[in-house]
């Protein structure tokens, strides 16, 4: 990834659709009848997996070059750290635009 964006903004649509496909799944669990919470309950468990699998696609790699996943917390140094926290605020900063 490059520039201070991150993959944010080609991760924000793919979020829409993956909450847009969550949304779907409740709706289908309308229809077959089990109740609002229960379809409110599908949409959380959809969005969740929906979104851990873009992020797992789209920012894992790049953010294990900077930190590998291998790496404890408890081992990760304040350098570390601070070079983790540059494309954490160009995300956040590519999600805004």
């Amino acid at each position: 990834m490059t520039g201070n964006t991150f993959p944010g903004p080609a991760y924000l649509p793919q979020l829409g659709k993956a909450y847009a496909a969550a949304w779907d799944q409740g709706a289908k669990g309308l229809d077959s009848g089990p109740g609002i919470s229960a379809a409110l309950d599908t949409v959380a468990q959809t969005w969740t997996v929906n979104r851990t699998e873009i992020y797992d696609k789209l920012l894992t790699p790049e953010l294990a070059k900077i930190v590998p996943e291998s790496v404890k917390d408890s081992e990760v140094t304040s350098a570390e750290r601070a070079a983790m926290a540059a494309p954490w605020r160009g995300f956040a900063l590519g999600l805004k635009k």
